[in-house]
């Protein structure tokens, strides 16, 4: 498995900074590296979209909102050439009004592919320095303007709470041991685990 975190300071505030970095379909107007993004549907806090890429390569992930502070992604669909990649994106907000937005990508490429694993994190760590100052500087540009429908809400459709809660249905001691889980990662900040945990 292969690790990329990268953070960067935005001048803004946090709730700015997440609400226009996870504005999916408007992400080509941010990010050179997508010519493409198309909505497939909303679940919830759960968004699914397609992306196409500037080598006109296209898959379908999915995304988790927990704002202001958390979103978390999967590629789901094709999956290959990984076995897993998985995003999380951490905003922590700083004095002065300004915001750090920290990636954290982990993945895994299919056996006939990992000893190429080393110079795909390269590649890929390039990737996301380059697309986070793109993001970093159109929020610092929209910031400036707040008449920009750039700052409309992430839409997150149904009740938040119930649309968590009914996502696990336990019973006994095994819905207890679930929720006692699922306090501790909120507690101690397990961020990729508190994802997956209201997931499922």
């Amino acid at each position: 498995m292969q690790v990329i975190t990268r953070s960067v300071i935005v001048d803004a505030p946090v709730d700015v900074v997440y609400e226009i970095s996870n504005q999916v379909d408007r992400w080509p107007e941010m990010i050179p590296e997508y010519l493409k993004a198309e909505i497939l549907r909303r679940e919830g806090r759960k968004i699914w979209f397609r992306l196409t890429n500037a080598d006109n390569m296209s898959w379908v992930s999915w995304r988790m909102l927990y704002p202001p502070l958390i979103s978390y992604a999967e590629r789901h669909e094709p999956l290959a050439p990984f076995t897993f990649n998985h995003l999380t994106w951490v905003y922590q907000p700083l004095p002065g009004n300004r915001s750090q937005m920290t990636w954290d990508m982990c993945f895994e490429l299919v056996e006939d592919k990992r000893a190429e694993e080393p110079q795909w994190r390269q590649r890929m760590a390039e990737h996301t320095a380059a697309n986070q100052e793109a993001l970093r500087e159109y929020i610092e540009s929209v910031a400036r303007k707040p008449e920009s429908p750039a700052w409309q809400p992430v839409p997150v459709t149904g009740d938040a709470a119930s649309a968590t809660d009914n996502s696990v249905s336990p019973a006994g001691d095994s819905a207890s041991r679930t929720e006692n889980r699922r306090t501790e990662n909120r507690r101690t900040g397990n961020t990729k685990q508190r994802a997956r945990d209201e997931y499922r």
